[in-house]
Formats: structure tokens, sequence, C-alpha cells
């Protein structure tokens, strides 16, 4: 940009103008102006307050070619000599501007006293009298990089911009009086930019990271620290534990202010308490899960694989165990809230189930850990009153169906359970709201649906559990987005998305544990009496009560006696699963053909394995198939076009390559194998019975892994009546039956 030679008179900008940036402040402008002729400005060396002594060529925008002169300024009065001040700096005098310009900002009257003193030493033993502004003198041309743009109002906002940029334009001499000291562009403060504290910020997002924000007053030692803490993509590493205690100190040493984000502290004490939990675990299971410790975790052993996903789970804080089904997740569920209880402190467990499977999870819970009377599992139902009476009750360990969420969420929210156990999400039908529903620090989701085929649902658990955004949510959004796609992903990604996952959710697939699995899984479903029915079979548990007691009493039982109480056993199991139970010949009473239809379903949504039905009587198989008929289960065929769910009389072998086996009722003497060549059968098949709750096939359940040996008596394919050792092991277990039964109400 071109500057003129001459100078020309210039009216006062108007109120409010731009402000140039060498501009005196208000009070010695004021003073200058009231005064008559200016004295002829001394060296900067020679002065006796700080000023500007250059001029700044302002350039005409009309031609850019000439300014008009402006009449020569009457003498003033010159002030006494004072010892000389330091000569000021041309980034002092910039300073002063500036924070002159910033002041005076919105006040029409400063604005107009500071620009007819563009020029003026600022003195105040200067007389006030207006004055007209004094001859310019050549001035050194501006930096083109940062004035070139910039208009003759706008000669503030343009120097700042050259202050701002001072590093990266090349450095000009200035004019400035004989003997000053001469000023470079580099020599000029570099203005603030942003706060002066430095901060440690949580960023939000799929996965968040901790993320280091230094301000323009942080000193060099701390910046440095910090910067060797950071990762290779910019974040404080998540495992760094000194990494804020060590800031912390250095800011305090300093005197420098360092704001931590609370989130901060939330999302290093999610990854800490993951590593202390490690640690503790490692400290009482020396051998992980072959360790001496478990064999006392529950009732009876846990295999590996199931004491690894206990370990798993309570390391991990928040989990999915998404096993094939069949590998017992509710016991490792059961096994983790036992560690949650006994190494850390654990006391409310809440476990979300369907309404149907309550019952099962309290019977579940109490035949692996023992505890009975008040400190057994609470089933929360019935109307309000009776649910209001349960919740104001103590209990350790409360089993929820989904729609108590809506009724009972104050109850709910004032208990504050510290675990939450969700079983089989997909059956639930859970809402985004009813996930929110279920705060606690801990959980443990039970899934062993096909997640690959239902994304949406894996989505909401992964985000549910993963609450602290630790690396999952996002990873698994990235997986899913590239199948989306059709998107291939190197080994690496793999590996890397994989091992963020691994974080959150443990899998396995039956072959992958086999050589743990025994013969047979034997596992239960739970359906409610009628009314009729349980008339019918109480009645026969009080005539079993009644022989079983004589026998105690006296140690003596004839045969007629055993008979009668072989009658009553088989009556009590008729009762339980026959539409009529006085008549045993009628139908399957409809609780038990729904069990039968919710297990096909259930199974149906794990991958529709190959089932066989074992059926109390002859004439069952084909009237279940007719009242089965619509049931999606029973049109399901395996690529050879065989039906997946096979029918069969009672006593029939069942063939070794089906993958479950459904009993309606308990046996006295279950399998010990699976039938068909050893050979080709799966170690792992799993055994589910449909159990009446709080009848004797409750009692059997319970009992089962007792009678594998058991004497048979006539009703139950004996040949003849017990007697001596036989008849007392026999009632033994009979008395064990019927106490388990009657603890089942």
């Amino acid at each position: 940009m071109a500057t003129s030679q001459r100078t020309r008179r210039e009216a006062p900008p108007p109120a409010g103008a731009d402000v140039p940036v060498d501009a005196p402040p208000p009070a010695a402008a004021a003073a200058a102006t009231r005064r008559g002729r200016a004295r002829k400005p001394a060296p900067l060396a020679e002065a006796t307050e700080p000023a500007v002594a250059e001029t700044v060529a302002v350039a005409d925008p009309a031609d850019g070619a000439a300014a008009e002169r402006a009449p020569k300024p009457a003498r003033a009065r010159r002030a006494p000599r004072r010892a000389a001040a330091p000569a000021p700096t041309l980034a002092d005098a910039a300073e002063a501007a500036v924070q002159t310009a910033g002041s005076s900002a919105g006040s029409s009257a400063g604005s107009s006293a500071e620009a007819s003193a563009v020029e003026t030493a600022a003195n105040p033993d200067d007389a006030a009298a207006p004055r007209p502004a004094r001859r310019r003198k050549k001035a050194t041309p501006a930096p083109v990089e940062a004035l070139a743009a910039a208009s003759a109002d706008d000669t503030a906002q343009a120097v700042l911009a050259v202050l701002g940029a001072a590093a990266a334009v090349r450095p000009v001499d200035t004019a400035v009086a004989p003997g000053a000291p001469v000023a470079r562009l580099d020599d000029l403060p570099v203005p603030a930019a942003g706060p002066a504290h430095s901060s440690i910020v949580l960023v939000d997002g799929d996965q968040r990271h901790v993320a280091w924000q230094p301000g323009h007053a942080c000193p060099p030692a701390l910046r440095q620290a910090a910067a060797q803490r950071l990762d290779d993509a910019g974040h404080l590493a998540p495992d760094d534990d000194a990494a804020l205690p060590s800031l912390l100190r250095l800011a305090a040493e300093a005197h420098h202010p360092l704001l931590i984000d609370e989130a901060v502290w939330a999302h290093r004490a999610a990854h800490r308490d993951a590593r202390t939990r490690l640690h503790r675990l490692e400290l009482a299971y020396p051998d992980g899960p072959a360790s001496a410790a478990f064999a006392t975790l529950l009732r009876s052993p846990l295999p590996l694989f199931q004491a690894e996903g206990a370990l798993f789970a309570v390391v991990a804080g928040r989990a999915l165990i998404a096993d094939e089904r069949g590998l017992g997740k509710g016991v490792q569920a059961i096994a983790a809230a036992r560690l949650w209880q006994r190494h850390f402190g654990v006391q409310r467990v809440l476990v979300l189930c369907a309404a149907d499977r309550r019952a099962a999870w309290r019977r579940a819970w109490i035949r692996f850990t023992g505890v009975q009377g008040d400190d057994a599992p609470q089933v929360v139902e019935g109307g309000l009153h009776q649910r209001q009476s349960l919740w104001s009750a103590a209990a350790a360990v409360r089993i929820l169906a989904p729609e108590a969420l809506d009724s009972d969420a104050a109850h709910l929210a004032d208990w504050a359970p510290e675990l939450v156990i969700v079983d089989e999400p997909q059956q639930l039908g859970l809402r985004d709201e009813a996930w929110a529903a279920l705060v606690a620090p801990h959980a443990l989701v039970l899934c062993g649906a096909a997640l690959a085929e239902q994304p949406a649902l894996t989505r909401a658990i992964v985000g549910w559990l993963d609450r602290q955004r630790l690396g999952p949510l996002a990873a698994l959004r990235e997986l899913q987005a590239a199948a989306e796609a059709g998107l291939g992903l190197a080994e690496d990604d793999i590996e890397r998305l994989t091992a963020q996952l691994s974080r959150l959710m443990l899998q396995r697939l039956r072959a992958d544990v086999q050589g743990q699995l025994p013969p047979l899984v034997h596992g239960e479903r739970l359906l409610v009496l009628a009314p009729g029915q349980r008339e019918a079979h109480d009645r026969h548990l009080a005539q079993a009560q009644r022989i079983v007691g004589g026998w105690q009493r006296s140690g003596f039982l004839g045969d007629a006696d055993q008979w009668a109480l072989s009658l009553a056993l088989r009556e009590m199991q008729r009762a339980a699963h026959r539409a009529d139970p006085l008549d045993p010949q009628s139908a399957l009473a409809d609780a038990t053909v729904q069990a039968l239809a919710a297990q096909l379903a259930d199974w149906s949504d794990c991958g529709a394995p190959r089932v066989a039905v074992l059926c109390p009587r002859e004439d069952d198989a084909p009237a279940l198939a007719q009242r089965l008929a619509g049931h999606a289960a029973m049109a399901a065929t395996d690529a050879d076009g065989q039906p997946l769910v096979l029918l069969l009389p009672p006593g029939a072998a069942v063939p070794a390559a089906v993958d479950a086996v459904i009993q309606i009722g308990v046996p006295w003497r279950p399998r010990r194998s699976p039938a068909g060549p050893r050979e080709a059968a799966a170690a792992g098949q799993q055994w589910v019975y449909l159990v009446a709750q709080g009848s004797l096939d409750s009692g059997l359940f319970d009992t089962l892994a007792r009678r594998h040996d058991a004497p048979r008596c006539l009703t139950e394919g004996g040949r003849d009546y017990l007697q001596g050792e036989r008849l007392t092991e026999w009632l033994s277990l009979v008395q064990s039956a019927i106490a388990a039964t009657l603890a089942d109400r």
C-alpha cells in the first residue's frame, strides 16, 4: 500500500470510530488537545513520560497518492525537565494503546479525544487547550501482509493483526528518534489467546477420552510434563494412575490454576476399580478358576468355564455373558453375585427376568447358595398392597418382572440395587426408558440369543453396560457400520475392536468347553398349578407325609404302606400335569402345554436346536402335535427337511443327535447319559423338565443329583417290594423330596 509524502488537515473521527492503537491514554490525550502549540517531540531517550515518538502514515482512501498537510500547531509551554526515564519500546506503546482502545469502546467522548491525539506525546504537566493535529512525518511503511487489506478506519484492528502474527511476518525496523533502542516485531508480546488456566476435561462420545488443555499462562515445566504423558492420540492414558496427581502437584508448585472436570474423576475411577477388582481376586484365587476356594463358593463345585465366567463378570464390573444355551449362564450369575458379596461388599441384588422365570430364579438361588428363610430371594409380585409389604421387608436379593419397572419405580429407586442381573433381554422387550431405569454400579446381562442377527438389541445392551464409554460401544458401532456397509476390516482393526469389546463381553460356544461338560445338563421350566390340581396334589401329599412320619417314629413300614406311599407319589405327579387331576386319561393341562411352547420358543431364539419331547403317555404325542400345530418351532426343519422337534412316547430311545430334551414331569431316576451310541452323543446335552411349582416335581428336581442309583418301588418299575437297606434308602430319598416340596411353598 502506498503512503503519501504530504499530510492533510483531518477532522476528528466521529463518536464510536475505531481508534489507532498508538493513541495515548485518554487522560493524556485530553490534556494534549487542550494546549496550544505542542512542543517539538524530544528523542525517546530524553522523554520525561512514556510516549510514542513515531507517527503512523495514513493512506488517502481516495487516490492512495497524497495526504493533505496539517497546519503547524502552536508552540506549547515547555514542561520542566525531569530525570531521564528509560525509553519505551514500540511494544510498550502498542500494549498501552491496545488497553486504551479496549477500555474506551462504547464511549463516544473518549473515542473522539483519543482519535484527535494520534501523534501527541502524553505529558500530565501540559496545559489543556484544543489544538489542531501537527504535521505528520513521513512514516515507515507498515508490514504489507497485515495492512494491505485494511482501510484507514480499521487501523487499530490491523495493528492488532500484526501483533498477533508477528512471528510469521518478516521483522521491519521502526523509525524512532535518534539514539533510541530499536524494537523488532519479533520482540512484541503475543496477546493471550484463550484462558490463562489449564484444564483436564472429558471428551464425550462413543468412547470418552481425557484431554489436556494448557492455558496460555501454563508454565513450561507443567506443559512438558503433560506432553510426556499423552498417548499417540494426544489423550491422557486411562491406565496412568499417576498422571493427575503429578500434574496437580506441578501446577500447585507453580501457583498455576489447573481445573479438572468432575466427569474425569468418574471416568478414571471406572478404570482404576476394574484393576483393583482384578488384583483383589488374584490374591483370593491365585490359581484363577482352578483355585480351591471356588469349591466352597456355591454348594457344588463349578466347572472351570463357569468359574471363569463369574470372575470375568466381577472384574469387568458391567458385563455381558453371551454363552451358547445350556452352558449355565444363570449359575455363573449366581456365582458372580456371591463373589461381589464376599469380596466387595455388595448387599442388594436385583434380578430382572420374565414373569414365568421368577420362581425358577428363586429356586436356583436357594439350591446353589443354600440360603433359607429371610435370607432367601424375594419374588416381587401380587397386588399393590402385597408388593408394598414386600418392598418394606428386608431382602438381599429381589426378583422382578419388567412390568415392575413402571409400577414399582419409586420403591426400586429407594432400594437402590448395587448389582442388576438381566436375564435374556430379548424376551423382555425392554425400551430405552426401561434400560435407563435400571441404575446400579454393577450389572450383568445374560443373553443366549444370536446377537449378530439382532444389532439393535446388541447396541442397547452394550450401550447400557458401557455407561462410562470406556471403548466397547465405540468398537461395536465400528464393527456394525463396517458390516452394514459391506466393508472388510484389516486383521489389525479386527483385533483392536475385538480387544475393546472383550472388556465387556464374554461369549463361548459349546465346542469351546466341550471337555468340561458333563454328559447331561439338567434344567427345569416351572409352571403354576390350577386350583383343582393343587387340591388333588396336596391331598396325596398329606397322605405321603403321614406314612413317612409313621416310619420315622417306629422304623417300620409294612408292604401295604409301601404300596400306598408309591400310589401317592404317582398321583401327585399326575395331578400336576393332567387337565382333570382325578382322571389319569385326561389330556395334558393347559399350563403344561404352555410351558412346553414357551421353552421351544426360547430355544428358537437361540438358534432353533433339534429337540426331543418325552410325553408321559402313548397318546400324548399325537394330541400335542395337534395343539402345537401353529407353533413356529413345530414347522422348523433341518437342511434335510427333517423336523427339528420330535414328540416321543414314554420310554422311547432319545436320538443322540438331538441338542436338547424336554420331559414332562421329573422321573424318579434320571438318565445318566444320552440314549443311543455313546460315541455319537455330544457331551452337555440339555435335559429340561417341566416342573409344577410347589409340587412333588419340584422336590424331586431339587434332590435329582442324589437319586441316580436310587431303588425303584413297584409303581416306578420295581420288581418287588423293597426290604432292608434298599427300603431304608428309598424312604430316606422320599423324605428328602417331600421336605424340598414343602420348602418350595
